[in-house]
Parts: structure tokens; sequence; C-alpha cells
């Protein structure tokens, strides 16, 4: 997972590791450097709050898919998918 991480860092910079889906079409996520970054966008186009500053292709497309994503687990990225299976899992 390190060489992972570091290729993400060295490909992307300051990825992302948490966000969540704060309300219509905003994205607060969270930075492997620990700063803290609200987005707004839906599909491929991103911006940055407050600003609106246009994110760059990869950031993106990063937020793209953790956009759906969230979506479509109803919870936090990146661990929504483990609350829902393991509910399913105790049933």
């Amino acid at each position: 997972m390190k060489i992972i991480d570091a290729l993400k860092m060295l490909w992307l910079g300051d990825y992302i590791v948490r966000a969540k889906f704060d309300g219509i079409e905003t994205i607060t996520a969270t930075h492997k450097s620990g700063r803290i970054v609200k987005y707004l966008g839906s599909g491929t186009v991103w911006h940055i709050l407050p600003h609106m500053k246009r994110c760059n292709s990869f950031m993106e497309r990063e937020l793209s898919q953790i956009n759906k994503y969230v979506r479509y687990w109803h919870g936090e990225y990146p661990d929504a998918h483990d609350r829902i299976e393991n509910q399913m899992r105790t049933k």
C-alpha cells in the first residue's frame, strides 16, 4: 500500500484520503497532508471553494470517482461500503 501512496503523491500531489458529501454537489475532502478543502461540482467539472478555481484534470477525475462512490454507498469515502457490507453480514 505504501508504494501506491507514493505513486499517488508523485502523480496527483496532495491526494484525497477521506471525503463526504456535504449537500447539493459539494464534497468536503481531507487530503494526505491533512488540509481540508471544499469542492463544488458534478460529473467531470469541479471547482475549489470559495474562489471557484477550476481543478486540474487529475483532481477532477478523482473527485468524479469519489462523487460516484459517495452517492452509491450513501456515506463517507473510503469506508461507506464496509459499513453496508457489515450490516448485510449481520442480518
